[in-house]
């Protein structure tokens, strides 16, 4: 496959193991066009992703964001964080993106 976009969402990859990621990415890279993709984001959950996870995710595009801030919707299932979590990983993730450079 040679996808000129790539998505993969809902905050999944993050949820694994940071052990884990690797695999997914030798997958990614085994049965898809990665070299010739002109954009592949994996959506990170601020409350399931640190600096360790961010920086395997170097190469790819990173989008972190809150699902909501809404104190009731927070605790329906897969919403993990508390409000103060996204701030603090945006930070984190920051810093990653400018090591990157």
């Amino acid at each position: 496959l040679a996808p000129r976009t790539l998505y993969i969402g809902g905050g999944t990859p993050t949820v694994l193991e940071t052990v884990a990621l690797p695999d997914v990415f030798y997958l990614l890279q085994k049965h898809i066009d990665v070299e010739h993709a002109g954009e592949i984001t994996i959506e990170a959950n601020p409350g399931t992703v640190d600096g360790e996870k961010l920086r395997l995710l170097h190469g790819y595009q990173r989008s972190v964001a809150a699902a909501t801030y809404h104190r009731t919707y927070r605790r329906t299932p897969n919403r993990c964080c508390r409000t103060a979590t996204a701030p603090r990983t945006t930070t984190t993730a920051a810093a990653v993106i400018r090591s990157d450079l």
